[in-house]
């Protein structure tokens, strides 16, 4: 491997590089981004290979380690490098990162090294700290780590929690890693009000070790490396695809209702939205996310969902609204770590809600890979909304572009995804969704035909959400209501 060409360019990167350790996943998003964009670049790419491989050579964790290669498979950058190379940079080999380089180098050889790479068999007496149980009930990692775990404890009998909990104290005392708590200093100090979720240091350390036990029953269990390689996938950083999209420009439509909505009462307050909606619209906006708005006291956001809708005899309630506004979520399996390609067809009925009011099917669905990333968490968070599969006859189809996700059907485009972050912050509003606007807009021919289809109209169910305190310190009262407007022909 060569040399940077100077003190400068090698302050620049380590800056940037720095930055796929800083605790909110978007800023990590956004770094991976960049570097992506400077390994790929014509001038750029020799010194940014260089410097992404002397990065990756000093990193200490497993699941860091795997980050980085997880950039080279989700930004397409496997022709900047060789299997030579990135083997001999990888200083924590595991098993996802063996899965990752085998994706990149389909024929290139396997390794098993990553087997050996942990810290023996757990002893008898060994009791598992108290902090590692709290951090890995929520705490610190999603629950599905553990659930893995207990799972596969179920099934073959062997101490699968154990050992991960040994590994993470082999860890701690090799590395003298911190005992991380919440860090205020991106929440702006201490708050009731609000929360975020951030990837702390503890977070990799608690990952590594999960890696470790993997490799650890690999080679001393025996568990397949199919299955090591399964459960492993959920400490991925990145989906191909999502990774892809850079945030659009707010609508201008957006700040015309936030400042409209501002200006009413609660009882008034779907007014804005629900004339904006009712305008003639060249593509239909079949669902979209409003990020909280409003002063320090008194905050709020709108979120829009469609549906084709049959309507009944009855009068619509809130918490009928609520049922059916909270229906249609997708898992993409065929897709484990992509967020690309075929979706899977979904059979209508599955999805179908009836109450007094009518009966509605979801023109979107919230669809989730089977493993979602870490570094795309808040786009999840909020909601990834495609058209539903049954809106067509054809399969449908999604690809990733500079600014959005395009859903086609043969030759048809059915409608795209589009998101913006006017005004980010790492944090947000306790009981709230994190400061990402998302846009799923569908065209009007193909709604058309599925109206056809199933013969029925389409109607909105809009959510307005508040929180209102009385002081600038005090905690919110929230509430959220919700309104149903059904669309003439």
């Amino acid at each position: 491997m060569g040399t940077l060409n100077s003190f400068d360019a090698v302050d620049s990167y380590s800056l940037l590089f720095s930055r796929l350790k800083w605790p909110p996943p978007y800023v990590r998003l956004r770094a991976a981004q960049e570097i992506a964009k400077l390994i790929a670049g014509s001038k750029t790419s020799r010194e940014a290979k260089e410097a992404f491989l002397l990065s990756l050579s000093k990193l200490e964790l497993e699941s860091e380690a795997a980050s980085y290669l997880d950039i080279i498979r989700a930004f397409d950058l496997k022709a900047h490098f060789c299997e030579q190379d990135i083997r001999g940079a990888l200083p924590k080999p595991s098993v996802l990162s063996e899965i990752l380089i085998q994706r990149l180098f389909p024929t290139g050889s396997a390794s098993t090294h990553w087997k050996k790479i942990h810290s023996g068999r757990a002893p008898d007496r060994f009791v598992e700290p108290d902090y590692f149980n709290r951090s890995v009930d929520g705490y610190v990692v999603p629950l599905v780590f553990k659930s893995n775990f207990e799972r596969l404890q179920k099934e073959f009998g062997f101490p699968f929690k154990k050992q991960w909990a040994y590994e993470w104290t082999k860890l701690m005392e090799n590395g003298r890693y911190p005992y991380s708590g919440t860090p205020y200093y991106f929440l702006g100090g201490p708050s009731d009000s609000k929360v975020a979720s951030l990837d702390v240091r503890q977070r990799e350390v608690i990952l590594s070790a999960y890696l470790k036990t993997l490799s650890f029953a690999a080679d001393i269990w025996r568990i397949s490396a199919t299955l090591a390689a399964h459960v492993a996938l959920d400490a991925i950083s990145l989906n191909d695809g999502l990774a892809r999209i850079h945030p659009a420009d707010e609508p201008s439509w957006c700040a015309k209702i936030r400042e409209a909505t501002g200006l009413m009462t609660q009882a008034d307050e779907f007014t804005p939205v629900k004339e904006y909606l009712m305008q003639a619209h060249d593509i239909l906006p079949a669902s979209f996310h409003i990020p909280t708005f409003g002063t320090e006291n008194i905050k709020r956001d709108i979120t829009v969902r469609s549906f084709l809708y049959e309507a009944g005899s009855g009068e619509a309630d809130p918490r009928q609204l609520q049922n059916h506004f909270e229906s249609g979520l997708a898992l993409w399996s065929a897709r484990p770590i992509e967020f690309m390609g075929a979706l899977d067809f979904e059979n209508p009925e599955r999805f179908r809600k009836q109450a007094p009011f009518g009966v509605t099917w979801p023109i979107t669905l919230a669809t989730y890979p089977m493993h979602p990333a870490r570094w795309n968490q808040m786009y999840f968070q909020v909601g990834v909304h495609l058209p539903a599969a049954y809106l067509t006859e054809e399969a449908q189809h999604v690809t990733a572009s500079a600014n959005e996700l395009y859903v086609t059907s043969g030759s048809t485009k059915v409608g795209h995804w589009r998101t913006w972050n006017k005004g980010w912050t790492p944090d947000h509003i306790k009981d709230g969704d994190p400061s990402t606007g998302t846009l799923t807009e569908i065209a009007h021919d193909v709604l058309t035909r599925a109206q056809k289809k199933f013969s029925c109209e389409v109607c909105y169910i809009v959510r307005c959400r508040s929180w209102v305190r009385e002081r600038e310190y005090g905690n919110y009262e929230h509430n959220a209501a919700y309104s149903l407007l059904p669309i003439p022909k």
